[in-house]
Order: structure tokens, then C-alpha cells, then sequence
């Protein structure tokens, strides 16, 4: 070849160089006979042209030469070079992406996941680009890629992030809900099969999963299921987290179980002390056995006398005359004297909102029921409506307020509330009228002959006493010690319902954790 042709052989040598460059590439995801057929076949006629170095007439057309001697290859091998790029080149690029992303997660850290986080932003970008209507080969690559940012998406969450699936979601696009919902949905119905996620997200089908599903709790629980337990870094937080969590619920227990313990001990030492207490004290009865005698006398003296007494029941009871209705309790008393029948009636206006303030006022009205000169014990004379009004004399009035009303609460008509005392003679019992006075008369007694057998030293009652006051000064020493035990289990069981939250979030992030939940329960009902 004449030397004069070198520039235009460059250009067009450089050209074969970038094509074959760039078929070698992606021949590794791409059947490229078809490019490299046409490629093949410019390269033959270049070498086959024998008019080449008749076109050169003169050395002086160099410069010329390089314009048309070899333009027409070049341009044809630009087109398919454009065609390569336009076609293939993309997808090209999101496969170097998602291989290189692929290539950090094997070995994933805290030191490279930023970079690992950084790429995937661009192979979103890059595949949110690509066009529809892709060729088979054009759609493994796509669906290589949505598995390597699910994967990320799964990866940043042992980490503690979540850049990608904010990203993702910002973007909105229902390509990218379809597939990682999809992936999701795989992953989420054999976790579920396994029982080693949720219950609550048991049966979710993959089938309209959708990306709506891809909240920052269902990819912690899939995360830690499917890649946590295999990354260090991820470990070595989870069994921190639970190191911290079992150490503190521990403490907590053996803080409760100590607290107990030694209020169980407090309360059988005050069992036992009381117990001695108690000896003691029938010790000093059986040196005063002159006073027991007084008392039971007192006492026998009193019920004689009283078993002569009857009384007879007296009733008070509030009711609402409208209704019939029993307001409150009943009240039932004896008394030995006789009552006659008493009444106080209320007649209440219907409630209304008040004017000047908030909540409901209603004005009330009472009166007292005058008995008819005919009744007497034995009569029908309780109040009714029928003969309710001629026999009232009115006391005062004043307005009743409250905030709210019950629903049963009348807001349209008049209340009428009457309480009435009556004596019902079918009922009686004896008097205990006389036991109390007289069984005081005999402690008065006894205890006067008590002092008078002390002070002149007959029994040695000082020393009882002292034995007696040791024990309650121990006694009380250890209530109040139980007290305090009490102060400091309810302090506990407030903390051990935070520690319950804080547990519970450690369980959310890695699973269920060995420890006893129920240990850390205080009843202070108990206590």
C-alpha cells in the first residue's frame, strides 16, 4: 500500500479497533455473529480493493485521500459502532453495574457498603432508562439487575440503612414495583412456609404482592432471615444487641428475685414475731386472770339484759316515684323505738344546658310529706303519685349542676325522688344494746385489779412488757423494711416494662431471643 494512504488507513484501522473493542465486550451477554458478520465483511472488502492506489494520481492529493479513500468503511462501521451503542451498549453498562455490585457483596462491610449504596443509585438510574419491548437476551439482563438491587435493598438494612429503598421509592415507577414486589413475594412465602417470620405475614401470596409491601419492618424481618445471618458485620450487632438486652432483663431478674426473697423472709419473721408477741401476751392474760373474769362477766351481765330489749327494723330507701325504681342502697336499721313514716320528696325539672357556663343544670325543689292523721303502722301508706301533692309543704328549692349526662339522664319531664323511713314490725331481733357497757365495766375492773396486783409487785408484769416491746420494735422494723421492698418493685416493674419495649425492638430487628419474658412480670397485688 502506497504511504500516502497511512492517515485514512489509520482512521479506518482505528475504527475496526473500537468496533471489535466493543463487540469483545459484549459478546460476554450478547450474540453478536450478526454485527460481526457485517464487520467481517467490511474488512474483506478493504482488503480486496484494488483500486485503492489508483485513486492516488499524485502524492500532493494526500490530504484529499483522507477525506474519500477510506470514508465509506469508516462511515459503515460508525453506523454499526452507533447501532452496537444505541442497541446493546446499555444494557452493556447495567450488566458491568450490577457484576461490579455483585462483586462487593461478596465481600460487603462497613467500609464498602457506601460504594456499594453509590453504584446501585446508578444502575437504578441506569435501568429506569431502558426502553420496553426487549429482546430475550435484553430481558435477563434486566431481571439480573432488579434481583441485584433487591439484593442491596436487603443488604443495607443489616447495615442500618435504607438510601435504596428510598431511592426506589421516590421514583414512583410501577416497573420497579412489579419486579422487587415480585422478589419479595418469593421470599416472604418461604420464609413464611419455614414459620421463621411474622405470623402476620403468613399466605401473603406473591400474586399482587405488590411494592406497597416493601415497608422498612417486612424487609428487616426478610433481611435478617435470608442475608443477615451470613454477614460478620451484621452478627457481630446482632449479638450485641443481645448481649445488652439479656445481660439487662438478667439483672432486672435477679434485681426482683433478691427483692423478693427478702420480703418473703421479712413476712415469716413477722409471722414468728407476732407468734411470740401472741404467747406473750396470754402469758400476762394468764397472770391477770382476774380481769378475764370481770370481762366475761361484764359481758354476760349485758347480753342477759339485753336479750330483754326486741327491736324492730327501720327502713330508708330513696326511689323515683316516676319509675318505681330503687336509687342507691337501701338502708335497714333496728331501733327499739317506734318510727313513725317520714318523707323528704324532691321534685327535679328536666336537665337543660346552662346559659351562663358549661355542662347541664336542672332546678330542684323540696318538700316534706306530711303523714295522714289516719295512718298508722300497719296502713298501705306509702307515697304515690295519686296522693303525693296535697300533702307536701315546701322547705327550699336550689339548682343542681353537673358536667355531662348519662344517657338515662331525663331532659323533657319532671323528676319526682322521694326518701322515706319507715318501721317494718314483722321484723325484729334482741338488743345488743346492754353488751358493749357492760363488758367495758368489766375490763374497767379487771384492769383495776390488774394495777393494784402490779404495784404491789404480786407478778412480775415489767418484764412481760419489756419482752413485749423488743418484739414490736422488730416487728415494725421489718414492715418498714417490706415497705421500702415495695417502693422498689414498683420502680422495677416500670422498668421492666421499658426494658419489655426495648426487647421487643431487639426482637423485631433480629428474632426471638432466649430469654424469660415472664420472669420480668411483677405483681404487686401480691406483695
Amino acid at each position: 500500500m502506497d504511504y500516502d494512504l497511512t492517515r485514512g488507513y489509520q482512521k479506518y484501522d482505528s475504527a475496526v479497533k473500537n468496533l471489535e473493542g466493543i463487540l469483545d465486550k459484549v459478546k460476554v451477554i450478547f450474540d453478536i455473529t450478526n454485527y460481526q458478520s457485517l464487520l467481517n465483511e467490511i474488512k474483506t472488502k478493504v482488503e480486496n480493493d484494488e483500486d485503492l492506489s489508483k485513486k492516488m494520481p499524485y502524492a500532493g492529493m494526500q490530504s484529499d485521500l483522507e477525506a474519500f479513500v477510506f470514508d465509506d468503511y469508516v462511515k459503515k462501521i460508525e453506523e454499526i459502532t452507533k447501532k452496537i451503542e444505541e442497541e446493546l451498549k446499555p444494557f452493556y453498562e447495567t450488566y458491568l453495574l450490577y457484576t461490579k455490585i455483585n462483586l462487593n457483596i461478596a465481600k460487603i462491610s462497613d467500609e464498602n457498603i457506601i460504594d456499594i449504596i453509590d453504584t446501585t443509585r446508578m444502575l437504578v438510574d441506569s435501568l429506569n432508562l431502558l426502553t420496553n419491548n426487549l429482546t430475550d437476551e435484553q430481558k435477563v439482563i434486566v431481571d439480573e439487575a432488579y434481583k441485584t438491587i433487591y439484593n442491596v435493598i436487603l443488604y443495607e438494612e443489616i447495615f442500618e440503612r435504607n438510601d435504596i429503598l428510598n431511592y426506589v421509592n421516590s421514583l414512583n415507577t410501577i416497573a420497579f414495583k412489579e419486579n422487587l414486589g415480585r422478589l419479595l413475594g418469593n421470599d416472604l412465602n418461604k420464609l413464611s412456609e419455614e414459620v421463621i417470620i411474622n405470623e402476620n405475614l403468613n399466605n401473603i401470596g406473591t400474586e399482587g404482592l405488590g411494592f406497597d409491601c416493601f415497608n422498612e419492618d417486612i424487609i428487616r424481618q426478610v433481611s435478617s432471615k435470608t442475608v443477615g445471618e451470613a454477614n460478620s458485620s451484621y452478627l457481630r450487632r446482632k449479638n450485641e444487641a443481645i448481649d445488652k438486652i439479656t445481660t439487662k432483663v438478667n439483672n432486672a431478674i435477679e434485681k426482683k428475685d433478691k427483692l423478693t426473697t427478702k420480703y418473703l423472709e421479712n413476712k415469716y419473721q413477722i409471722k414468728n414475731l407476732k407468734l411470740n408477741k401472741n404467747l406473750l401476751t396470754l402469758k400476762a392474760l394468764s397472770v391477770v386472770l382476774v380481769p378475764v373474769i370481770t370481762i366475761t362477766a361484764g359481758y354476760r351481765i349485758g347480753k342477759s339484759k339485753s336479750n330483754k330489749v326486741d327491736e324492730y327494723q327501720t327502713i330508708t330507701r330513696t326511689i323515683n316515684l316516676e319509675t318505681g325504681n330503687l336509687i342507691g342502697n337501701q338502708v335497714e336499721e333496728f331501733d327499739e323505738h317506734s318510727t313513725t313514716y317520714v318523707a323528704t320528696v324532691l321534685k327535679c325539672g328536666p336537665w337543660h344546658s346552662n346559659n351562663i357556663g358549661n355542662g347541664y343544670i336542672r332546678n330542684v325543689t323540696a318538700y316534706d310529706y306530711i303523714t295522714p292523721e289516719t295512718a298508722n303502722e300497719n296502713d298501705d301508706f306509702h307515697i304515690t303519685k295519686d296522693n303525693l301533692d296535697g300533702n307536701l309543704i315546701e322547705k327550699y328549692q336550689y339548682i343542681e349542676a353537673k358536667d355531662t349526662l348519662d344517657s338515662n339522664e331525663n331532659t323533657t319531664d319532671t323528676t319526682i325522688i322521694i326518701t322515706e323511713t319507715y318501721q317494718d314490725k314483722t321484723i325484729s331481733r334482741k338488743s345488743t344494746k346492754f353488751i358493749i357497757p357492760f363488758t367495758l365495766l368489766g375490763i374497767g375492773l379487771g384492769a383495776l385489779i390488774s394495777f393494784i396486783l402490779a404495784y404491789t409487785k404480786i407478778y412480775d408484769i415489767e418484764t412481760i412488757q419489756n419482752a413485749i416491746y423488743n418484739l414490736d420494735k422488730k416487728i415494725k422494723e421489718r414492715i418498714a423494711s417490706n415497705e421500702d421492698i415495695k417502693k422498689e418493685l414498683k420502680k422495677l416493674q416500670e422498668y421492666a416494662t421499658e426494658l419489655q419495649k426495648e426487647l421487643q425492638d431487639v426482637e423485631r430487628k433480629y428474632g426471638k431471643i432466649n430469654v424469660n419474658k415472664n420472669a420480668l412480670k411483677i405483681n404487686l397485688k401480691k406483695y
